[in-house]
């Protein structure tokens, strides 16, 4: 409004015109009588006429432009543009950490979150992204939705992405309508969080960007790892329960560590841990019953809160399940005859090994989950559907263990090997043709040496077996005569052990000889080492689930819900950011135990002057949670005011038309001027 008196600047030239001196000739008769003196130069008079004009114009101009307080550095748009807010709020793991006064960090961060939302007006738009990766709220001016997502939001055991979340804000800036764009990331600025490349985007070259610092402790003690190792964990068998505690601050800490099982404390230790010092070790107790068992290992630990218990569950069942699997029904000789009776001899799992036999046309999902190993014995060839099937359990986690037989060529497991093609998995070819041997004994490498002790393993005596491929990835677990007789290969998550001699006694006499159930049962215990149906993942990342009917129960610690599926369909479990166990009812997969980010539990942050440097490339202006956000906001908005320099320019200029016109100067003075002529 102030700018209107722009227009002022005409009265001092009005004024100038109106006063103007006018030359007036004068007739004289005589000049003789005219007394000689220093003349005040004609030219000096209208110097300081221009010098007036100008100084009186220029004091109008200043308080004019003192009145309507420019500033440098703010919106190049006009301020009553409508502003759109991108609010990338940190509600990863760590900011968890509490302050000095015990509130936690993301409570903090939330409040100035709610602070930028509350400072907007009509016609703005608000967009809230969560830096974990979890569901937010696009550009809206709903500002009322992008305050509800704020308050209703908790941290994560999740890590995040700067660079990510940028990208996203600059999409939401790409589809705006509004001219005036803003960027607030709110975070603790962990150290291991920072991008290895500062993020850079052209788009983000118009908008201004806040870096909303909050701090807390940095001393955190954290259970990092809990695993019940890959054995099949079986009825009335001890269960061991492996633990690392990591203290990332610098003080020795002492604290209480507990193992719970199905929400029962079955044990309490002390534990002392210096600073920058991890302790490990273990608990064990004995499962009583079958079916999914969960429990914990915690830590009293106040600074942090979400790292101080990390979960496990297991899939308890009476024994090690083992499905033998038939190329048809039709099968005159039964290639499984001594497996049967090294592993099951009387159908009563008394080796800790249950035995199970099916048709290739019979698998399915129901029947293939929960299985520790598949036997694939004497098959010709796998239809494409049931192929598919199998390479899904050996991506899975699963373990197929192959032999040969009267049917075996370079092509029989061509169906399997195609089905994982479609799936990433490539260069994986298992039988080549059939050869003779000569040669007596068998020598067990690697997993297996210690069956090296074994009687009787000269008396082996082989007359033929099946060529299988090796390369530099595959363990060769046993060989005769200097060929590969069982080689195994990781595949997917799983493994795949394919032996070079038949099930019976067609390519050699091992069959017959005591220590070939010896072998086996050990053989299978090591196949059934895998990974099972309990999946162990961090926060934020998805399960694949493959169901069994059209809908799945889901359970975890904030009750049970349903899930419509379609049968057979694989679709992802999203729902994974807080740590825990959940259990699904009618997949292939029966429990996922979410563990946090190990990262996260380190409590380093940025200094100021490196959070420039590693996470964008960009201009940023720092806000301060000392004292409220909006404040800030709304200076950094309008940039520095220049009022006061205008002032004291239209004080200069009043000075400098004072000492003119009042003629103080003596180089307009005529006066002074003369006098200094006299005495020349």
């Amino acid at each position: 409004m102030f700018l209107w008196g722009l227009l002022a600047l005409s009265i001092p030239l009005v004024i100038h015109l109106y006063f103007k001196r006018n030359r007036v000739r004068v007739k004289f008769s005589t000049v003789q009588f005219f007394r000689k003196r220093e003349r005040f130069l004609s030219f000096r008079r209208k110097l300081r006429d221009f010098l007036l004009l100008l100084l009186r114009t220029l004091a109008v101009l200043f308080l004019v432009l003192a009145l309507a307080s420019p500033s440098i550095g703010g919106f190049k748009y006009l301020s009553g543009g409508r502003t759109d807010a991108v609010i990338i709020l940190d509600d990863t793991l760590s900011m968890c950490r509490k302050n000095s006064s015990g509130e936690p960090a993301y409570s903090y961060a939330r409040k100035k979150a709610q602070e930028i939302v509350g400072a907007l007006g009509g016609g703005d738009s608000a967009a809230v992204i969560f830096l974990s990766g979890r569901k937010g709220v696009s550009l809206t001016e709903n500002i009322r939705k992008a305050d509800e997502a704020i308050k209703n939001s908790a941290p994560s055991g999740c890590s995040g992405s700067y660079s990510a979340g940028f990208k996203q804000a600059s999409d939401y800036i790409k589809m705006s309508q509004n001219p005036n764009h803003e960027i607030f990331l709110i975070s603790d600025f962990q150290e291991c969080q920072a991008p290895s490349q500062p993020y850079r985007d052209a788009e983000l070259r118009d908008s201004r960007i806040y870096f909303v610092a909050v701090s807390g402790t940095q001393e955190n003690i954290s259970v990092t790892r809990v695993t019940t190792g890959f054995k099949p964990k079986t009825v009335n068998r001890t269960m061991r329960v492996e633990y690392d505690v990591e203290n990332f601050g610098r003080s020795e800490s002492r604290t209480e560590l507990n193992f719970e099982v199905s929400g029962k404390t079955l044990e309490t230790r002390d534990l002392t841990i210096a600073g920058g010092e991890r302790k490990s070790g273990e608990f064990s107790f004995v499962p009583v019953s079958e079916g999914v068992i969960y429990g914990s290992i915690g830590v009293k630990d106040d600074p942090y809160s979400m790292d101080n218990r990390r979960y496990f569950a297991a899939s308890v069942s009476k024994n090690v399940k083992v499905l033998a699997v038939y190329e048809d029904e039709f099968v005159k000789t039964d290639p499984y005859f001594f497996i049967r009776h090294a592993l099951d001899p009387d159908g009563s799992a008394s080796n800790g090994i249950s035995f199970q036999t099916t048709t290739v046309k019979e698998l399915s999902p129901e029947m293939i989950s929960g299985i520790h190993v598949m036997l694939l014995a004497d098959i010709d060839s796998v239809p494409e559907k049931y192929a598919a099937l199998i390479s899904g359990y050996l991506k899975g986690g699963g373990t197929v263990v192959s032999f040969p037989g009267p049917r075996t060529k370079a092509t029989s497991m061509s169906g399997i090997t195609e089905a994982l093609k479609k799936e990433g998995i490539t260069g994986l070819h298992v039988y080549g043709s059939k050869v003779a041997l000569n040669k007596t004994g068998i020598a067990f490498k690697e997993d297996l040496a210690i069956m090296n002790d074994l009687l009787q393993l000269d008396y082996l005596s082989w007359r033929n077996m099946q060529e299988i491929s090796s390369d530099p990835s595959a363990k060769v677990l046993a060989t005769a005569g200097g060929r590969n007789v069982i080689v195994e290969r990781k595949v997917g998550n799983g493994r795949w052990i394919a032996l070079a001699c038949s099930a019976r006694n067609d390519y050699c006499n091992w069959p017959e000889l005591k220590s070939f159930p010896v072998v086996m049962v050990h053989l299978i215990d090591h196949a059934a080492n895998g990974m099972s149906d309990i999946k162990s993942i961090v926060c934020g990342n998805r399960i694949q689930l493959n169901p069994f009917s059209n809908s799945i129960d889901v359970s975890e610690s904030s009750g049970t819900f349903k899930i419509k599926t379609v049968k057979g369909r694989t679709f992802p479990f999203e729902e994974t950011w807080i740590p825990g166990v959940i259990t699904f009812e009618g997949a292939d997969i029966r429990a996922a135990v979410l563990g946090c980010d190990a990262e996260e539990s380190k409590p380093e942050m940025l200094p100021r002057e490196k959070m420039l440097a590693s996470i964008i490339e960009h201009e940023v202006n720092f806000i301060s949670t000392d004292s409220t956000v909006v404040e800030q906001v709304d200076s950094s908005r309008k940039g520095s005011s220049l009022a006061g320099l205008f002032l004291v320019l239209l004080f200069c200029a009043a000075l400098m038309e004072f000492l003119i016109s009042d003629n103080h100067l003596g180089y307009f003075n005529p006066k002074a001027s003369a006098l200094k002529g006299g005495k020349s």
